[in-house]
């Protein structure tokens, strides 16, 4: 049996765990003209000689353990932005159209938080999500003022359907608990959309 708790501790990060240290991180971002970068701590963690957990990656001497928090910090670092865009977000039910900064839809449309960045580099969108909804929602993206066709790539976190994200933990036991998947995306005049699964961690990579 694999104890997850240590007393009050949690063992090893879980899904729950990753979105919600997603959406921190998506703040970070939003706001990276006064915040200019964030750390985890403990980051290694020798699974023999424990004094404090969660940890970011956990090992022994035959085997390294990717916790699902580091997963998440992954597809973020590996997808960044240098240039963050102006986004806004509305839905059926929302009789607005243009939404003022702080409201909602602005990074956060019910229960799902956004930022969108570009990298001038090799002229690539950048949209990262991270949804604490219980159902998948579905969202339709603009690209405002682009009338291009293109493709790119979504890298997706999430417990799966119907799962509990904070039971799914990447263990000793288990190290593959949870994974990235990627998924193909096309953007046609402009426009694009994606499934955003429930309790998940998305990041969805476009070229100009």
């Amino acid at each position: 049996m694999n104890c997850l708790f240590a007393g009050d501790r949690l063992l090893y990060p879980s899904v729950r765990a990753a979105v919600a240290e997603s959406i921190f991180r998506i703040g970070f971002e939003r706001n990276s003209d006064i915040v200019v970068g964030n750390c985890y701590a403990p980051v290694l963690q020798n699974i023999d000689e424990t004094q404090w957990t969660p940890n970011l990656i956990v090992f022994n001497a035959s085997l390294v353990v990717n916790s699902t928090s580091y997963l998440a910090q992954k597809i973020f670092g590996q997808n960044l932005g240098n240039l963050v865009l102006n986004s806004t977000a509305s839905n059926s039910t929302t009789a607005h159209h243009i939404v003022q900064k702080g409201q909602e839809g602005d990074g956060k449309l019910g229960n799902l938080y956004f930022v969108a960045t570009k990298n001038t580099n090799d002229n690539k969108l950048i949209v990262k999500l991270a949804s604490v909804d219980a159902n998948d929602i579905l969202v339709k993206a603009q690209i405002q003022g682009s009338s291009t066709s293109s493709t790119g790539i979504a890298y997706i976190l999430s417990a799966g359907p119907g799962v509990d994200p904070s039971t799914v933990h990447n263990t000793f036991n288990n190290p593959n608990a949870a994974s990235i998947v990627t998924v193909p995306v096309s953007a046609s005049n402009g426009t694009w959309s994606i499934t955003v699964p429930s309790w998940s961690v998305v990041v969805v990579t476009l070229n100009l």
